[in-house]
């Protein structure tokens, strides 16, 4: 009679756990901070439109003269637009030109033998962990900014339907991880072939013993 897999969930000390200080983490290219630079730059010159006219309706409404309740509606507005470009002017600029400086470097990647890792945060630190399992399919991208500073992105997506993005990658590293990360999700659906195969096996043969 086949032998049967006996099932094992001893508790593991937590000293015995591997600290995630030991995982060998690679940092992305720093020039992505350029890339960062400039695709926010475009962003503004959307906001500058949008921040004339703002300006244009605030004069316009406060040349007018005001009728009625129109009078209240007029002051809500400007102290609404007022309120929103004191905010707005200075936050964009720092989150937009000065957090990327800081948050770039924090921005790593790792490949262990059996999941694909990826640590980004300046404020709070996201870690995302892709087993190879689990992964369904990789990919590379290079966008038009992307090719201008010769950057690429790799795209991994598990079974679970969630996303692991890696930005800020050299073009021949990227395709390096995507063709390893794509060998080694072969390697795992080929063994866990083998196994089904086996087991199927075992059932059938102890299906005749009876």
């Amino acid at each position: 009679m086949a032998m049967r897999f006996m099932f094992d969930n001893s508790p593991v000390p937590i000293n015995q756990i591997p600290s995630i200080e030991e995982i060998a983490w690679h940092p992305v290219e720093p020039r992505l901070k350029l890339q960062i630079f400039v695709r926010n730059l475009l962003h503004l010159l959307w906001f500058i439109p949008a921040f004339l006219l703002a300006t244009s309706v605030w004069l316009y409404m406060d040349s007018i003269e005001p009728v009625g309740g129109f009078q209240g509606w007029t002051f809500l507005f400007q102290s609404s637009l007022a309120i929103g470009l004191l905010v707005l002017t200075p936050l964009l600029p720092f989150r937009w030109f000065v957090v990327p400086i800081f948050e770039v470097p924090k921005r790593k990647y790792a490949v262990r033998l059996e999941d694909l890792n990826y640590q980004r945060g300046l404020f709070t630190t996201t870690v995302s962990s892709a087993p190879f399992n689990r992964i369904q399919h990789a990919s590379t991208q290079q966008y038009f900014l992307e090719r201008m500073f010769n950057l690429a992105s790799l795209e991994v997506y598990t079974a679970a339907g969630q996303a692991v993005q890696i930005t800020g990658l050299d073009p021949k590293i990227a395709r390096n991880l995507r063709d390893h990360v794509l060998a080694q999700v072969s390697q795992f659906k080929q063994h866990g072939e083998s196994e089904e195969n086996l087991a199927s096996s075992d059932e059938e043969r102890d299906g005749d013993l009876e």
